[in-house]
């Protein structure tokens, strides 16, 4: 009778350190959970119209959640919206951000300025007010956990978005040209590195870079106006500089 009880009181110990464990454990190994994650979900707009953006400044942040074994950010920037300079954009506490949203992490990409002439945007989320600035969600970034640790230059992310970008005729456009002579096209510059970088210093800016092995950087004028348009899956990297290009579908 005696090892009867032992045997039963074992078990039901046993019972409850897995009950135990699994309650711990659980949101550990699924992170944020599924309405969190699925917050930076996007919808379409109705009757967009283009922006005039060339060398116009703006700031983003993103915003990223984990659920299980899938991550994505929010991508949220001021275009549109009241600019946010870059000295308030400096004191944004980004460990203040993720708290208040319930973020895995915040990540500050910026400040930049545009270098296409007009973007459309024909999809997106839920305005955020971040740390008192309005924010629009113009896009949604997939990431690995790779991604996370290791932002490294001329890799390459992939960015869910709907957008046309158009550069004008008689304007420049900045290009680089990989290995396999696929282009990319730089859509944002970025003052994060250089804080003294200006639209006119891209000309150059080739020589400056530390480009992968068969990689080429040009810089070039338009004979006529050139439009992108993205519907689905964008291929965007990042030069050594932070400046950010889109493969050209």
């Amino acid at each position: 009778m005696h090892r009867r009880i032992n045997k039963k009181f074992i078990l039901l110990f046993g019972i409850l350190i897995v009950t135990v464990l699994a309650i711990v454990l659980y949101p550990l190994l699924r992170g944020n959970t599924k309405e969190q994650f699925m917050s930076v979900a996007q919808s379409e707009v109705s009757n967009p119209k283009p922006q005039e953006v060339r060398g116009k400044p703006y700031n983003e942040l993103l915003v990223v959640y984990r659920y299980f074994n899938q991550i994505r950010a929010g991508v949220y920037n001021d275009t549109g919206e009241g600019y946010i300079s870059e000295k308030d954009f400096a004191e944004i506490d980004a460990n203040a951000v993720k708290k208040q949203f319930g973020a895995m992490t915040v990540m500050k990409n910026g400040p930049r300025f545009w270098v296409m002439d007009e973007i459309t945007g024909y999809y997106n989320g839920t305005p955020r007010t971040i740390d008192g600035y309005k924010m629009n969600q113009p896009g949604i970034l997939n990431l690995s956990l790779a991604d996370l640790k290791n932002r490294s230059a001329y890799s390459i992310h992939q960015v869910n978005r709907k957008t046309t970008y158009t550069f004008k005729k008689g304007q420049m456009v900045y290009e680089l040209v990989s290995d396999k002579n696929e282009v990319y096209t730089m859509q944002s510059a970025s003052r994060e590195i250089d804080k003294d970088l200006t639209i006119s210093d891209l000309s150059t800016l080739g020589s400056r870079l530390k480009l992968p092995k068969g990689w080429t950087y040009r810089a070039r004028v338009l004979d006529q106006d050139v439009t992108y348009h993205i519907n689905g899956t964008a291929y965007v990297i990042q030069d050594d500089l932070n400046n950010s290009y889109q493969k050209n579908p």
